[in-house]
């Protein structure tokens, strides 16, 4: 990305340290240090901030880095789409295996046959999860939608119901997966392992 170098150029043209930047924008060293670096991209506010403290636009602020940032997105989502989809795929066959194996395809010892498809969804769920952690969905898609004239949604209704609904669904999680242990137990037990 070009726009830690553009950050750190017009910085040192001021005279300013990182810290001495930081303190105008209102962020601590180490996020500056981050944007030089292009390990973190600013949020919408700090480019304003940015582009009002240089004296040059957005635009010319953030030039070639659109396009890099809309692919990134893709890129993410998917990655996001594929671990998900295999994550929920495998414990769909999991729980396929573990309520119908016996019965339907008369296969012995399902405990241990349902073992491959559980730690393909946990291996799955948790690369999910590192995905969505290593990247700041909410201010790439603020970027995106700034830098293409869409108005930016700062609603914090939203974002409290869609926090409500990331712990009702992971609540619901957690109890269908100890459903899942408990009855994997019962099975384990009725079979003598």
């Amino acid at each position: 990305m070009e726009l830690g170098v553009r950050i750190k150029q017009h910085r040192t043209a001021r005279g300013l340290s990182q810290e001495d930047l930081a303190g105008k924008i209102y962020v601590s060293r180490q996020t500056v240090s981050n944007w030089e670096t292009d390990k973190t991209y600013p949020d919408v506010e700090s480019l304003l901030l940015l582009s009002s403290l240089f004296d040059v636009s957005v635009d010319d602020l953030v030039r070639g880095d659109v396009e890099m940032l809309q692919e990134n997105a893709r890129a993410n989502a998917k990655k996001l789409n594929f671990w998900g989809g295999l994550s929920l795929a495998s414990a769909a066959l999991a729980l396929l295996v573990l309520t119908g194996g016996p019965f339907l395809f008369g296969i012995p010892g399902t405990f241990f046959v349902t073992l491959v498809p559980i730690f393909v969804c946990a291996v799955a769920a948790y690369r999910a999860s590192r995905i969505m952690k290593s990247i700041d969905v909410a201010t790439t898609a603020e970027m995106v939608a700034f830098l293409e004239g869409r108005p930016v949604n700062r609603d914090e209704a939203k974002r409290k119901q869609y926090r409500k609904c990331v712990a009702i669904i992971t609540i619901i999680v957690t109890v269908v997966s100890g459903c899942i242990g408990a009855f994997i137990g019962l099975m384990a037990y009725k079979a003598g392992f």
